[in-house]
């Protein structure tokens, strides 16, 4: 028994054990990859030869120049204003809640 994913347009959409010899296909748009000894999971990308973990972003949410929240994003585009809230990318930077914004970079609260 070894580990394969089901990939569908690049994704892998689940990980299953399976002895290569059973009947089994996860449906129609799937390829089946063997990914055993690989970390490859759920969300991963396979570029035809090897796997690539999925690209998490970090983003800011400011509110009238004020970091109210700080969370990891899939990578999808943001909007860049949504009501009063602006979508600011952080990613490798340090920012907590309560820190300005000044509309370049960021800074702690004084």
């Amino acid at each position: 028994m070894k580990h394969f994913a089901a990939v569908k347009k690049g994704v892998v959409m689940n990980i299953a054990l399976w002895d290569s010899k059973a009947d089994w296909h996860p449906g129609d748009d799937f390829e089946v990859v063997e990914c055993e000894g690989t970390n490859a999971g759920i969300g991963w990308t396979f570029d035809g030869t090897r796997f690539h973990p999925p690209v998490t972003v970090e983003v800011a949410e400011v509110v009238d120049g004020i970091v109210v929240d700080v969370h990891g994003h899939d990578g999808k585009p943001l909007p860049r204003v949504s009501g009063a809230i602006t979508y600011v990318e952080c990613t490798g930077q340090q920012v907590s809640p309560g820190w300005t914004y000044n509309g370049s970079k960021f800074a702690p609260k004084e």
